[in-house]
């Protein structure tokens, strides 16, 4: 039997009891923009909110992109060993220059 998928939607904690807020409705603003209804899901609490579900960089376009959207381009992080050193046995370090020697 397969195992069911639940969809994962973004959730925030009620700011007056940290229950977690539940989404009741939403309604676009603009192409990027939601705004959202939110209620706590504590009945002791019964807080009542309404935010704002916003895209706000791009990591990569589809293939037919909106022209009315236009968010920048999301930098990329560096890699973690961006600044290692070059080995010692690199094809144009030291090892290359002993193995240069060797081969005279």
């Amino acid at each position: 039997m397969k195992k069911p998928t639940h969809t994962r939607l973004p959730t925030m904690e009620c700011p007056d009891c940290r229950a977690r807020m539940i989404t009741r409705s939403s309604e676009p603003v603009t192409a990027s923009v939601r705004e959202l209804r939110l209620v706590c899901s504590d009945p002791d609490c019964g807080a009542y909110f309404y935010g704002q579900l916003a895209l706000v960089r791009t990591v990569r376009r589809g293939p037919t992109p909106n022209p009315d959207v236009r968010l920048p381009f999301a930098s990329l992080p560096r890699p973690a060993n961006e600044n290692m050193r070059t080995p010692a046995n690199d094809v144009t370090g030291l090892g290359a220059a002993i193995g240069a020697l060797m081969t005279t």
